[in-house]
C-alpha cells in the first residue's frame, strides 16, 4: 500500500511539472516567437484590422447611443433620437460641481461600527451551535495552527533567509503567502508536507500524507489540463517547436482574411445605417417616421 502510494504520488508529481512545463513554454517562447513571426508576415493586414476594429467600435458605441436615446428619450421616430445624439456630442454639457452638504451626519461612524460588530455576533451565536466547526474555540485553534504553519514555512522558504532559493521554492512561498492570507490551514499543511518529502524522500511520509498530497496535485493537475486545452486553440501553441511554417502560414492567412471578411461587413453595415440617419437629419431625404414598435423591422439593430 505504501508503494501504491509512493508511485502515484510520484506520478502526479510528474505530470504536474509537464503541464507546467508546457505552460510556461507557451507564455515564455510560443507566443512571443509566434507574435514576431505574425507581425513580419502580416504585419500590413493586423495593421488594416486594427483600423477596422477601431472604427467599427465607433460606429457601435454611436448605434447603441441612438438607441438608447429613441427607447428612452420620448421620440417619435429614430431620426428625432439621432439628431439628439448628435447635437448631444457637438456641444458636451459641462460636468456639474460635486455638492458638499454642511449639515452633519447623524451617525457616528463608531456607533455604526458597533452596531454592525453586534449584529455579526448575534447572527454568530444564532446560527453556530458551540460544537460547531467555525465556533470560537475552533476559530481560536485555527489560527494558531495557521500562525504556526506559517512561521515554519518563512523559516524554509523566505527569501531573506541567507540561502538560495529555488524558483520551485520561491512559487510555494507565494502559494503560502496566499494561503495565510486566505486563512487556509489545510493548503499551509500540504506545502509543508511538500517540503518534508522534497527533503527526505518519499519513502519516509506517511501513507496519509502521500494520499493527501496526490489528491491536492492531481486536483490541481485538473485545473492546468483544463488551461492547456484552450491554450492548444491558440495558434501560437506549440510554435517555438514546429518545422511545418508553411502549412501555419496558409492557416493564419485563411483565418486572418476570415476576421477581416467579418469586420468589414460588419462596418459596412453600421456605416451605411449612419449615413442615412445622416441624411434623413439634414433634409436631404424625406422619410416617414418609424413607429417604435418596428425598430428592429426597419433599423440595422
Amino acid at each position: 500500500m505504501r508503494k501504491k502510494a509512493q508511485r502515484d504520488y510520484q506520478r502526479a508529481v510528474r505530470d504536474l511539472d509537464a503541464a507546467k512545463a508546457d505552460t510556461e513554454r507557451f507564455h515564455t517562447q510560443d507566443k512571443p516567437l509566434f507574435s514576431q513571426w505574425l507581425s513580419a508576415n502580416f504585419g500590413a493586414l493586423l495593421t488594416e484590422m486594427r483600423d477596422l476594429q477601431t472604427r467599427l467600435f465607433d460606429a457601435q458605441n454611436l448605434v447603441n447611443e441612438v438607441q438608447q436615446e429613441y427607447f428612452y428619450g420620448g421620440h417619435r421616430s429614430v431620426h428625432s433620437a439621432y439628431r439628439a445624439v448628435i447635437n448631444r456630442r457637438n456641444h458636451p454639457e459641462p460636468a456639474p460641481e460635486p455638492q458638499h452638504s454642511e449639515e452633519p451626519h447623524d451617525t457616528n461612524p463608531s456607533d455604526e461600527q458597533d452596531f454592525n460588530s453586534a449584529a455579526n455576533d448575534f447572527w454568530d451565536r444564532f446560527h453556530e451551535p458551540e460544537n460547531a466547526t467555525h465556533s470560537p474555540r475552533n476559530r481560536a485553534f485555527e489560527n494558531q495552527r495557521l500562525k504556526e504553519l506559517y512561521r515554519k514555512l518563512a523559516r524554509r522558504l523566505h527569501p531573506d533567509n541567507g540561502r538560495t532559493i529555488t524558483p520551485h521554492e520561491s512559487e510555494l512561498w507565494l502559494q503560502t503567502q496566499t494561503a495565510y492570507e486566505n486563512g487556509q490551514v489545510e493548503v499551509l499543511e500540504n506545502i509543508l508536507n511538500l517540503i518534508e518529502i522534497d527533503e527526505q524522500g518519499s519513502k519516509n511520509a506517511s501513507v496519509s500524507t502521500l494520499l493527501r498530497l496526490t489528491a491536492s496535485l492531481k486536483s490541481t493537475l485538473r485545473a492546468l489540463k483544463s488551461q492547456i486545452t484552450g491554450l492548444r486553440q491558440n495558434l501560437a501553441w506549440n510554435f517555438s517547436r514546429r518545422t511545418d511554417h508553411d502549412e501555419l502560414l496558409r492557416r493564419t492567412n485563411d483565418s486572418l482574411l476570415a476576421d477581416r471578411e467579418k469586420l468589414v461587413w460588419l462596418l459596412t453595415k453600421y456605416e451605411a445605417q449612419i449615413q442615412r440617419w445622416d441624411l434623413d437629419a439634414s433634409g436631404r431625404k424625406r422619410r416617414v417616421p418609424a413607429r417604435q414598435t418596428a425598430w428592429t423591422d426597419e433599423e440595422l439593430l
